[in-house]
């Protein structure tokens, strides 16, 4: 029997069909080179950093925090502190001592809240702009550096991107006469650091101690902020953290 060989033209005793189709791919194969790797690259510009960070924390509709508050100023102060977040703009906290007992509570929802002091009998309202007094000394805590410092993921427009230092992104908000600068690391799209800049101090946060959840959601576990005038060091080490939980309304309205 003869067969037809598609190379010379001629016809090739014995040389059957599957043989010579194995031999074209060879040839084919030989001549293109091998196939080249495939690669997805995300976009590390600017806007495509800032575009990721916003899009990881979209879902999030509540977080629970607890774990070890600790000050240090003219004299320290540590207790466990926890904290909820309901969104959009409901926030409670709950300062406890070694043996669990209630040191201070309060919440803010929208505009308006509470402070509670159950030793010393003091309840009063607060607003998101406040200092609240520890009730074991003189030291004041500005409630909205706070709530911005751990809820960072809460306000996120009307920045612009400013500067690029390494692997760091510099985004800038200006509101009225402060400024507040997020520092993005340009590869997780995570927070490095924020700044709070006003003329009366100038408050630094730095985030530590990542931890990777569900959707692809990450939450520091290391909270550190410093006051540039006060020299007032405050560290938040959270223990444990729920993500999207249910939180009971009762959390946000005062007990006495």
């Amino acid at each position: 029997m003869v067969r037809f060989s598609p190379f010379s033209g001629q016809y090739l005793p014995g040389i059957n069909l599957g043989f010579r189709t194995a031999l074209v791919l060879l040839i084919v194969v030989a001549a293109c080179g091998p196939r080249p790797d495939h690669e997805i690259r995300i976009s590390h510009s600017p806007a495509a950093a800032w575009h990721r960070f916003e899009q990881s924390y979209k879902n999030l509709t509540s977080l629970a925090l607890s774990g070890d508050f600790s000050i240090e100023n003219e004299q320290a102060y540590e207790c466990n502190l926890q904290l909820l977040y309901a969104a959009p703009d409901s926030f409670a906290f709950l300062a406890e001592g070694t043996l669990g007992i209630d040191l201070a509570r309060g919440a803010i929802r929208g505009h308006t809240g509470f402070w509670e002091v159950p030793r010393q009998g003091i309840n009063e309202e607060i607003s998101p702009g406040d200092l609240l007094i520890l009730p074991d000394n003189d030291t004041a805590i500005d409630l909205e550096v706070l709530v911005r410092a751990v809820f960072f993921f809460r306000q996120t427009s009307d920045y612009e991107y400013r500067t690029r230092s390494g692997s760091k992104l510099n985004f800038v908000r200006q509101g009225g006469d402060s400024l507040q600068i997020i520092e993005l690391s340009r590869d997780s799209a995570t927070p490095a650091s924020q700044t709070f800049i006003s003329a009366d101090d100038t408050i630094r946060v730095s985030y530590s101690d990542w931890h990777n959840q569900a959707a692809g959601l990450a939450f520091p576990h290391r909270i550190d902020i410093s006051s540039t005038v006060s020299g007032m060091k405050i560290t938040y080490l959270i223990k444990k953290s729920k993500y999207n939980p249910n939180i009971d309304l009762s959390n946000f309205l005062p007990k006495s």
